[in-house]
């Protein structure tokens, strides 16, 4: 099951991650610097077009923290 997350880095920017049932990063959008990301929209976004992104942010986890204003997304 994929499911959807948006996370902030500790310099302050904000990704949108895509993630397998495993909890495997399959795929990342972002950098956002604005903190009112729509995350309504999370599985519309672009999650493929920066596979470099994806590798940083699954290589930087313990950077990372699940922003409060982004509840997670799951889709069956």
């Amino acid at each position: 099951m994929i499911h959807y997350e948006c996370w902030t880095h500790t310099y302050g920017d904000n990704f949108l991650v895509r993630m397998d049932d495993a909890n495997v990063i399959t795929g990342v959008c972002g950098p956002f610097r604005q903190s009112d990301i729509p995350t309504v929209n999370m599985p519309n976004y672009d999650y493929d077009s920066q596979p470099k992104h994806a590798a940083w942010v699954s290589s930087h986890k313990a950077e990372f923290r699940q922003a409060d204003e982004a509840p997670p997304m799951v889709m069956d």
